[in-house]
């Protein structure tokens, strides 16, 4: 993969980076539904903001081992752990190394219930200038539901943690809340109402918000 991200307002363009990453995955079937896997990663992100040595350009490698399964009709999922090491070339971020893990496991009682649950423990930059990066852990659960062939609830619940590794010693918990609902006016066109909430704290008070919104969309498909 190779991506290039640049910002064209808001002062943003310290955040300009090109990004390198390759993956590989070794699955070994262990029984006619069950995988064990293998996974290495890495990436180079290399920032481009006229004073080099500010950018936080780092390596950041990942070594999983793991599980992929759809044991019975009703579930199915992946789970993956190991060690995660992400290196700065300033010397003034703090490099971060420790455990990784990722898991998304969906369970179908029935034909009209989906249940996922979801869990990651990985690291990421910060888009503040001047701050390296975080440790992320979060939690996910999902609900979709079907009332009928035409009308679907779903519902999800997130909820993370970041630690930045800066000499700030800061930590912020963020809640995501999203209810909605979808119904089918007709075969091609769906109407959806969505309540959703997020709120972040931190221990620095400026970083602390809230907010609550009302979607209304349309979405139509042709075939």
């Amino acid at each position: 993969d190779h991506g290039q991200r640049r910002y064209t307002n808001n002062q943003q363009g310290f955040r300009d980076v090109d990004q390198k990453k390759a993956t590989g995955t070794f699955f070994y079937r262990m029984a006619p539904k069950t995988r064990l896997l293998l996974e290495a990663s890495v990436a180079k992100n290399d920032y481009v903001a006229v004073t080099q040595l500010a950018a936080p350009n780092s390596d950041d490698n990942t070594y999983l081992a793991g599980v992929e399964w759809e044991a019975t009709a009703i579930t199915s999922g992946t789970f993956k752990v190991g060690y995660q090491k992400r290196d700065f070339a300033d010397a003034r971020f703090n490099d971060i190394d420790g455990l990784s893990y990722f898991l998304d496991m969906a369970w179908q009682p029935n034909t009209y219930t989906t249940l996922t649950i979801g869990a990651k423990r990985t690291t990421s930059e910060s888009a503040e200038q001047d701050i390296g990066g975080f440790v992320i852990t979060g939690y996910s659960l999902g609900l979709q539901h079907a009332f009928s062939e035409r009308t679907q609830l779903k519902a999800n619940y997130t909820q993370d943690t970041s630690d930045f590794t800066s000499t700030q010693e800061r930590t912020d918990r963020g809640k995501n809340i999203t209810l909605g609902i979808t119904h089918s006016l007709r075969t091609w066109l769906d109407i959806s109402l969505n309540y959703r909430r997020i709120a972040r704290s931190s221990n620095e008070e400026i970083y602390a918000f809230s907010s609550d919104a009302m979607e209304l969309s349309l979405s139509s498909k042709f075939d």
